[in-house]
This record gives C-alpha cells, sequence and structure tokens, in this order.
C-alpha cells in the first residue's frame, strides 16, 4: 500500500502526529463505531502518505491538518463572558 519503509523512530512520530491532530480536530461526535474508525484510519493514512524523514511530529500534524476536509473540524464555541456574569466592579 505504502511504498516507504518507516523504522522505529518514523512510526513514533506519526503516532505523536497522529494524537496531536486528534487533539486539534476536536472531532465531531460520530453516529457510530464504525464511523469513528474509519475517519481514524484515514487521518493515519494521510499521516504516513504525508510523512518525510526529517518530519518532527508538529510539522507533520500540521501538514495533515492542511489536508483533512473541513467537515472534520468542529467550530470553536462561541464566548459567553458577558452573559450572567458580574463581577461587582
Amino acid at each position: 500500500m505504502f511504498s516507504k519503509v518507516f523504522g522505529p523512530p518514523e512510526l513514533q512520530i506519526v503516532e505523536h502526529a497522529y494524537k496531536l491532530a486528534r487533539e486539534k480536530l476536536a472531532l465531531k461526535p460520530f453516529p457510530d463505531e464504525a464511523a469513528r474508525e474509519r475517519r481514524e484510519q484515514a487521518l493515519r493514512e494521510t499521516l504516513f502518505m504525508l510523512a518525510r524523514t526529517g518530519d518532527t511530529a508538529e510539522t507533520l500534524c500540521g501538514k495533515a491538518l492542511e489536508e483533512v476536509p473541513q467537515s472534520w473540524m468542529v467550530s470553536p464555541r462561541k464566548s459567553n463572558s458577558r452573559r450572567g456574569r458580574h463581577n461587582g466592579a
């Protein structure tokens, strides 16, 4: 499937990049376990396709986040800092 051969150091970088990407994506809730597994597998495949010798986990994560569909990302919640809070000043 992949034409690259990865050694233990590269595999560790890909795994760390995967964890970083999952955290940053804040993946939407899935209707079922199979859908979640498909999305996670697609993210891993993207990371392996983009991985290059010398990449750090952070740079590889950044590359992957540029490639994934926007629909994978959850919009940040709007701040409610003005509602219901009075600091007495």
